[in-house]
């Protein structure tokens, strides 16, 4: 994989934590901030996600990357 992918995905992935904490951080001193929150949860447009799984899913999808990209330069 390429070195400048590879360090990339790296560093997105190392701040996950803090960026959870942020998150619940934010919503603890923001009423207003934890009920949008809150409401897109429950909403169908959102897929019924919380704001927590949107901020995961980008490092689910980098993780794979590699594969896809590995398995494209085979063929």
């Amino acid at each position: 994989v390429w070195p400048w992918l590879k360090d990339g995905l790296g560093r997105f992935c190392e701040r996950q934590e803090q960026a959870m904490l942020a998150l619940t951080a934010l919503q603890q001193r923001v009423p207003l901030f934890r009920d949008c929150c809150e409401r897109t949860s429950r909403d169908p447009r959102f897929r019924l996600l919380g704001v927590e799984a949107y901020l995961i899913k980008p490092m689910q999808r980098l993780t794979r990357y590699p594969l896809l990209l590995k398995e494209l330069l085979q063929h």
